[in-house]
């Protein structure tokens, strides 16, 4: 097939194979790379911005779209409200159930191994996040979601970006989906394929999974249909990436795997104290790697 297409005169592109040695391409490919890791540190959809998670400076990329469970004031599985308030013990049972009824829901019931994404505010007590958590089904794990190092900033941006986005970091939703579609217009205005493909920020990306990095394959397919002599690829990068990254910095998870209560294998153990915050666990933990236990006394 390769050596018919070449025959006959057609490009390589047009047998569905990249052209490495294209100039175009090149840029395009170095492109798609850059924005696929600024997606891999979105925050996820309907982020709770409200809770703020733990610095870590070891964390990882969290892989796949697992379920997340929010736990601040509120308790949230799944973007259902599980409970809150003192009692401990009651929110703990129902969230046991909840997860149960998930799991069955799931068709994941059984020894299978489920990872839950756990996003806990970072000044909450780690007594009372073990205690939430330690009657949760066997083969439940927990990712721990932590708050990374911001990506460093871009060499080169428009300098008409900063004013046209000015309080579009703390500014309502709404608000801010003005400002990024008015960049984006601008962005790509030379390149009408991609107007329809602005990467969405968290705070204002409509539906999709809590979890996951957002789609940037239709933006890289309308940019590949126009002309990379016109299109203002520093723009679109420069627009598509601060709607993609969080300034306070990415979304990682713990690289130790995380459960909670009575050890039932040889895992290590962390013991909480009452007047440990989140923040404190995850700074003893940020570096230890495995599987580890979470107790309570």
């Amino acid at each position: 097939m390769i050596y018919r297409c070449i025959a006959l005169g057609i490009a390589l592109a047009g047998c569905g194979i990249a052209d490495d040695t294209d100039p175009c391409e090149r840029r395009m490919a170095a492109l798609e790379t850059r924005l696929a890791e600024a997606a891999r540190t979105a925050p996820p959809s309907e982020a709770p911005t409200e809770v703020q998670l733990a610095p870590s400076e070891h964390g990882v990329l969290l892989e796949g779209a697992p379920p997340l469970l929010v736990v601040g004031d509120e308790v949230v599985f799944q973007g259902r409200g599980v409970g809150g308030g003192d009692d401990v013990d009651r929110v703990a049972e129902t969230l046991r159930s909840d997860l149960r009824s998930w799991e069955a829901a799931q068709g994941l019931e059984g020894p299978e191994v489920v990872t839950i994404a756990l996003w806990a505010d970072a000044s909450s007590s780690a007594d009372t996040l073990a205690r939430l958590l330690r009657h949760a089904p066997p083969n439940v794990r927990f990712a721990g979601l932590v708050r990374g190092p911001p990506l460093g900033p871009l060499e080169h941006e428009p300098e008409w970006l900063d004013q046209t986005l000015s309080g579009g970091a703390q500014g309502r939703p709404e608000g801010q989906r003005v400002r990024f579609e008015t960049a984006w217009t601008r962005a790509t205005s030379d390149c009408p394929a991609a107007r329809g493909q602005m990467p969405a920020p968290a705070a204002v990306r409509q539906g999709g999974p809590p979890l996951g990095a957002p789609s940037i394959d239709g933006l890289m397919t309308a940019l590949r249909s126009c002309s990379c002599d016109h299109t203002d690829f520093v723009a679109v990068e420069a627009v598509a990436r601060r709607a993609l990254v969080d300034p306070a910095g990415s979304v990682h998870r713990l690289r130790a795997t995380l459960r909670f209560g009575a050890p039932t294998d040889a895992a290590p153990v962390i013991e909480v104290e009452t007047n440990q915050t989140v923040a404190d666990l995850v700074a003893r933990i940020d570096e230890r790697e495995g599987m580890l236990w979470v107790r309570s006394d």
